[in-house]
């Protein structure tokens, strides 16, 4: 029937077309992976307070995350230049990250609404007692608008508004000196400390470009130093293929040695039968001689050999020269990337500091 499955059939069909098998590999290695820029952009929100402020290694922040999330060592590896993790793994960050952002959203939609709430509540309360004072006045100004007495103050009311008026223009302009006095002092501190602005400006630009010519420099030693350790794996690849070859040669010398043994031995018995058999003289004799042409092609042979052991010895011993002399130089570069590390942060915490 149509949409109806059968579990096991499904089952016994992925297992003949390998996806289950697939799927147990997949499981088994570290599938998902994710670089450090953007596993830390991506879930930082997850770990608020593991990384301090100011600049850090992107490997060194992920690490801390990755201790702050609490996540079992066997679900992840954390590689160069990326992380990686089990299948299901950065899914659940994803689940975890979306709550985060949820409840993010929520906190700040209740901290609007309730501003908003609060802001119309203050708006009522204005308007009730703007309504107050106007009713208030109303109910006063019927009491009073068929007073007699009300009448002759509202017409002298403006005769004392003009000494009113003199003496108010008066303390206006007394005012006015007040107040470009005091605008003077304050142009003078503004400009001082526009002047002081500029000074701090400019400390800044200082700051920086020293910072950029910093980083520049530690992006030289980084690649200096990588560059140092693929030179030191080749010298030790070379110098493992060099001691297999006089391990090789030693080899093919001892069998050389023990042939040479073996003709002695031969030549030797040789000489015995010659002195026995005194007729067979001139064929042992012959047989001698081309023994002995054997002998010396043979020690001819192992002092090649051996002057080719010695020069491979030669190539050894320079190679690891080389090798300690490339392990020295990393080390000095790696000394002087840590050193131009701190000197960085140093000087962005003074940037931050003046900004």
């Amino acid at each position: 029937r149509a949409g109806k499955l059968d579990p096991h059939l499904v089952l016994d069909q992925l297992r003949c077309n390998g996806v289950l098998e697939g799927i147990r590999i997949c499981r088994q290695g570290f599938p998902n992976r994710i670089v450090f820029q953007e596993f830390r952009q991506r879930y930082e929100i997850l770990t608020p307070n593991a990384i301090p402020k100011g600049f850090m290694d992107g490997k060194q922040a992920c690490e801390r995350m990755i201790r702050a999330l609490e996540l079992d060592p066997n679900l992840y590896r954390i590689g160069q230049s990326k992380i990686f993790f089990r299948a299901g793994v950065l899914a659940h960050l994803e689940e975890e990250r979306d709550l985060k952002i949820t409840d993010i959203i929520i906190f700040f939609q209740a901290v609007c609404r309730g501003y908003l709430a609060r802001k119309a509540f203050a708006k009522k309360q204005q308007q009730l007692s703007a309504l107050k004072v106007l009713q208030r006045n109303c109910a006063a100004y019927l009491k009073l608008r068929h007073w007699q007495w009300w009448r002759v103050f509202t017409k002298v009311k403006p005769l004392l508004q003009v000494t009113r008026q003199e003496e108010e223009l008066q303390a206006k302009d007394e005012e006015l000196v007040k107040v470009k006095e005091k605008q003077s002092k304050v142009e003078g501190e503004l400009e001082e400390m526009e002047r002081k602005h500029q000074q701090l400006l400019e400390e800044k630009n200082i700051l920086a470009e020293q910072l950029q010519a910093e980083t520049e420099l530690f992006a030289e030693a980084e690649e200096m130093r990588a560059r140092l350790a693929a030179k030191k794996q080749e010298l030790e690849e070379i110098l493992h293929d060099l001691e297999s070859r006089v391990e090789e040669e030693e080899e093919r010398n001892q069998v050389l040695q023990n042939e040479k043994k073996k003709m002695q031995s031969h030549v030797q018995d040789l000489e015995e039968q010659l002195d026995e058999e005194e007729g067979a003289r001139q064929k042992l004799q012959l047989e001698k001689v081309t023994a002995e042409a054997k002998i010396k092609k043979m020690e001819e042979e192992i002092l090649l050999l051996e002057d080719q052991n010695s020069k491979f010895l030669k190539e050894k011993k320079l190679m690891e020269d080389r090798i300690a002399e490339c392990t020295s130089q990393l080390s000095e570069e790696e000394e002087k990337a840590k050193n131009l590390a701190k000197l960085r942060n140093k000087q962005e915490m003074v940037i931050t500091d003046l900004e």
